[in-house]
């Protein structure tokens, strides 16, 4: 039978680790890397896109610069230039992929208490079995 003070301490643990888990989904900050996956003659069937001249001088200095092989950070994706840029004749493609921020301190906080769940789970279930060996009885 399992003992209630090892019982408490899993399920305090588990608590513990789902505490932790779930703040991360809702307050890990995330940054967006801004990257050239490639370009194209021929215009995009379904995907929308901008034409080098309409963009802001600050954007069209990052597309330039992306173009070249430099990769871009942003804080937000309203920050991030179009995915399909025309310039003269040929369509460039972008790809922004959404990273988690570790260096924001919320960020792996969270997963730090979710590892301390999970080490009370774990000696939780260590305990237990410890007190069924037959050396204990």
């Amino acid at each position: 039978m399992v003992s209630r003070k090892h019982f408490g301490l899993f399920f305090v643990g588990l608590l513990i680790m789902v505490g932790g888990v779930y703040p991360f989904f809702v307050f890990a900050d995330y940054d967006y890397r801004y990257e050239s996956i490639g370009q194209s003659k021929e215009s995009p069937d379904e995907r929308a896109w901008q034409n080098f001249a309409e963009l802001s001088p600050n954007d069209q200095k990052t597309v330039q610069n992306t173009i070249e092989g430099q990769e871009y950070t942003f804080e937000s994706k309203e920050q991030l230039p179009p995915e399909v840029v025309k310039k003269e004749e040929d369509y460039y493609y972008f790809d922004d992929t959404q990273t988690p921020d570790w260096s924001n301190p919320q960020t792996p906080g969270t997963l730090l208490v979710s590892l301390l769940g999970l080490l009370a789970v774990l000696q939780s279930i260590r305990l237990e079995l410890g007190s069924r060996s037959p050396v204990n009885r």
